[in-house]
């Protein structure tokens, strides 16, 4: 039992008034976000029903190209047509416009095809619904009513059946799958799943994305101490000796000094930590570098993740890797952090020094 995929882009865009595949959202071309969302491991054939000039070198190879016919229907026959298949195989149809569609979205209607001759994907409506018609206005129920979306799957034996109807004014094949009595399905579609249209379309999808991933900021951030005998040493939050110490005014915890300033860097601010918590203030004395990691994190916000160095020579950090890193989650908020630990090779051997770099979003 194989998979296969027909691509559908050879449309006329005649609703959108321009070749809508071409357009770009967040300087990414519509093309490029659709062949990179495809999930090319889940099948044996794709077909990309639309001109091979326009995919970008990187996918060519993992296409097979049929030319378009004048409608829907012509266009998916085109495609089939290049296709080697038998009754037990799965044969999914998709629309280009709908370039956001997840590879979850294809994995549910392959394996609802186990179970169904034919699959589509649908969500219900959330607006309420009014038929206009020579009678007036009435409300309709939303009960029973779904949104169709692609990618719709069919078994082969319901696809030869569908290719033997002489049909062309269908929305499509799954009203030829409903004509022909076969089990149909439909699984979870996705909000997300637009369509593109309309030439409002794009900048109403820009405008969603937009307010989901904000622009990102990154910040650096950077910080040194000595090290003296006695005392206990801090890095992340974490003691990693009671036989060392960091000179300092607080604790002397040079990475989350450096964190500090690398998320106050990633929210623009002009200030490091010297200013907002400076030496020789008596309520800063001894104070838990921890306590000033929180307070900035209150004030500005968290980050989405942490990427540090961290130079010492006199203590063997590796041990404490995982307890610092989750020390550093649960002080900034951060989902990654990526630690890497250096000795201070060529420098002083008494040196604690850190360099970090915080991403965060919006």
């Amino acid at each position: 039992m194989a998979s296969h995929l027909i691509l559908l882009g050879g449309g006329r865009s005649s609703r959108y008034g321009k070749d809508k595949l071409r357009e770009k959202i967040l300087n990414r071309y519509v093309l490029d976000v659709l062949f990179s969302s495809i999930p090319y491991k889940l099948f044996k054939t794709i077909v990309w029903v639309g001109s091979p000039n326009v995919v970008s070198e990187r996918y060519r190879d993992q296409l097979i190209y049929a030319s378009p016919g004048d409608t829907r229907h012509k266009s998916v026959r085109k495609g089939i047509s290049l296709i080697e298949f038998d009754d037990d195989d799965k044969i999914l149809i998709h629309d280009g416009a709908r370039f956001l569609a997840s590879r979850s979205l294809f994995e549910r209607v392959l394996a609802h095809l186990d179970v169904c001759s034919a699959v589509y994907p649908a969500i219900p409506p959330t607006d309420a619904l009014r038929h206009h018609g020579e009678d007036g206005i009435k409300t309709v129920s939303r009960e029973h009513i779904y949104r169709v979306q692609t990618p719709q799957g069919f078994r082969g034996s319901v696809m030869r059946y569908i290719l033997s109807q002489n049909a062309d004014d269908v929305y499509d094949e799954i009203m030829l799958a409903e004509e022909g009595g076969f089990s149909i399905c439909h699984v979870r579609g996705e909000v997300t799943n637009i369509k593109l249209t309309y030439g409002e379309d794009i900048h109403d999808i820009e405008s969603c994305v937009r307010r989901l991933y904000p622009p990102t900021g990154i910040g650096i951030g950077f910080d040194t101490h000595l090290i003296g005998k006695g005392g206990s040493l801090y890095v992340g939050g974490v003691q990693v000796s009671d036989e060392f110490y960091s000179i300092g005014w607080s604790d002397g915890d040079a990475l989350l000094h450096a964190i500090v300033d690398a998320i106050l860097s990633s929210y623009g601010v002009s200030a490091d930590i010297g200013e907002l918590f400076p030496a020789r203030d008596d309520k800063y004395k001894g104070i838990s570098s921890s306590r000033l990691v929180e307070e900035v994190v209150n004030t500005y916000g968290p980050v989405e993740s942490i990427s540090a160095v961290v130079v010492l020579s006199m203590v063997k950090l590796k041990p404490f890797r995982s307890d610092i890193i989750e020390s550093i989650k649960r002080l900034t908020g951060a989902n990654q952090v990526a630690l890497t630990f250096k000795t201070a090779e060529g420098l002083r051997e008494d040196l604690y020094m850190a360099y970090v770099v915080a991403v965060r979003r919006g």
